[in-house]
Parts: C-alpha cells; structure tokens; sequence
C-alpha cells in the first residue's frame, strides 16, 4: 500500500496502482487509478487487508 499525492491510500498490484472505491466491512472495492481519466475497469477486491480476486484487464 502507498499513499497519492493528496494522501490517499493506493493499492499497488503488479505495477499498477489502485484507488480505493468502496467499502463493506472487511472487504474493499479498489478501481484502476486511470478509471477516471482513461475508463480502465481494472479492480482488485480485498478482504481484510489480503486480495481474494483480481480482474486485471487493463484498457490502457
């Protein structure tokens, strides 16, 4: 985990780094940090601080 330049935790994951988008509890949704600018619909799901599923299809 590493933090933005606005001081906002970032998931990195095989070079790519991730913002977090929602939270249920102990489980994370996080989206690719171009899904704004670029539309990528990559995401990586965490529970408890581990990664139970990876959907790594990046569009840029």
């Amino acid at each position: 985990m590493v933090m933005s330049r606005r001081g906002k935790p970032l998931l990195s994951v095989q070079g790519y780094t991730f913002c977090k988008k929602n939270e249920y509890g102990y489980k994370v949704r996080w989206v690719c940090s171009t899904h704004r600018t670029k539309g990528c619909t990559a995401k990586v799901l965490t529970y408890n601080n581990e990664i139970i599923e990876i959907m790594n299809t990046h569009s840029h």
